[in-house]
């Protein structure tokens, strides 16, 4: 294998998809970045069996071909290599040479065979939302999102989709999100997506783009895709929360308060309370007023 890319370009793409990487794994090829070469371009993966994403990006491709490199110290040299073009080949013997400017590095690849194949989705129903909307749709319910492995259904967000609507819930034993919006050209879908997932796919969103994030669903997984990147997940299985049981009826009380003010005064509140001291905080409503202590 041999190609020359845009340094930038390289180091952008493996910064992001190396957030798939898996820390810690019995399996090396797992710690690592698939790296393909062809006639499409340069093709950077990775997967730690729960989450995957990949991208592809231009160069000039002498010799096609596929190596795995360890992730960590590829994303260290790419981004300190000191010239706007690197070139990469690999030999033989899996010695794989980065070169750029006046600076070379020689790793030892892993064979690309060794590397999982990421789940495909050729049947999936794909939709299209507005990128603001989603990043403010996971920004106002991950936070919810359960923590507890023993429902592992809860770890993760329950999407509702149907012809004109989105309703996206969480909930972790204590407080439930929900977040519903109208949308065009939806469909009948019903899915839980990893809370681990979702707040990958945060980072990449803007929240004042009006570009359109395509997502395609299929029985096990989901597939965003997200300014050229694709983050490809399983989804979770298991009964979640029946949380239209839990706002049925009327309710004793009703407040409207001003966000800001009540932010800041829980936010002083909460000052006195610590990992040994673990006081709730508590709010008295008053005809005109509410005291937080």
């Amino acid at each position: 294998m041999q190609f020359s890319c845009d340094k930038r370009e390289l180091a952008e793409a493996v910064g992001i998809v190396q957030r798939a990487v898996s820390s810690k794994s019995s399996l090396p090829a797992l710690e690592g970045i698939l790296i393909k070469a062809g006639n499409n371009g340069i093709g950077l993966y990775a997967y730690d069996l729960e989450v995957g994403m990949f991208a592809t990006i231009p160069g000039q491709i002498q010799q096609p071909g596929d190596i795995v490199l360890n992730a960590k110290l590829f994303s260290d040299m790419v981004r300190k290599l000191p010239a706007a073009q690197v070139d990469i080949r690999t030999d033989d013997k899996l010695m794989t040479t980065v070169t750029s400017g006046a600076s070379e590095f020689t790793i030892l690849g892993i064979p690309a065979g060794e590397f999982p194949e990421l789940p495909s989705l050729t049947d999936g129903t794909r939709l299209e939302l507005p990128e603001n909307l989603l990043s403010s749709i996971i920004r106002q319910t991950i936070f919810a999102i359960s923590d507890d492995d023993s429902k592992p259904v809860h770890t993760g967000s329950l999407f509702e989709i149907s012809a004109d609507t989105i309703r996206v819930v969480s909930v972790d034993g204590f407080r439930l999100a929900i977040r519903t919006e109208k949308i065009n050209g939806g469909a009948d879908l019903r899915f839980v997506v990893p809370g681990k997932t979702l707040s990958e796919i945060f980072k990449m969103l803007s929240p004042d783009s009006d570009d359109s994030i395509a997502l395609s669903v299929g029985q096990k997984h989901a597939l965003f895709e997200v300014h050229g990147y694709s983050v490809i997940s399983r989804l979770l299985e298991g009964e979640f929360l029946d949380y239209h049981s839990v706002l049925v009826g009327p309710s004793n009380t009703e407040v409207k308060v001003n966000v800001r003010d009540f932010m800041g005064s829980v936010d002083r509140a909460s000052l006195l309370i610590s990992d040994r001291l673990k006081s709730p905080v508590r709010c008295v409503f008053g005809p005109e007023s509410i005291k937080v202590r």
